[in-house]
């Protein structure tokens, strides 16, 4: 598999925080989860995001039924005077 192109890898870099989307049937879920982005180190050159979860949870079983998912990685403002002129008291 060749290496995720640029921007991706910067994003998933710089990021800590995914959507993980999950599905059953007609049934979605959605979590919000810490990720974290490396380089594998079981084959040389493949990237890996990594996530864990308990087992006792409704994502874990969903993730059992069906391996499909779908992550989504938003680079969250970090600016403070952005949150600012975005806050309304």
């Amino acid at each position: 598999m060749p290496p995720l192109p640029h921007p991706i890898p910067e994003v998933l870099d710089a990021a800590c925080l995914c959507f993980l989307a999950t599905s059953c049937e007609l049934s979605p879920h959605l979590s919000l989860m810490r990720f974290s982005y490396c380089k594998s180190l079981v084959s040389e050159g493949a990237e890996v995001v990594i996530m864990s979860t308990q087992r006792n949870t409704k994502k874990y079983n969903l993730i059992k039924q069906n391996k499909n998912v779908a992550l989504l990685v938003h680079m969250f403002e970090s600016d403070k005077d952005a949150d600012a002129r975005n806050y309304q008291a």
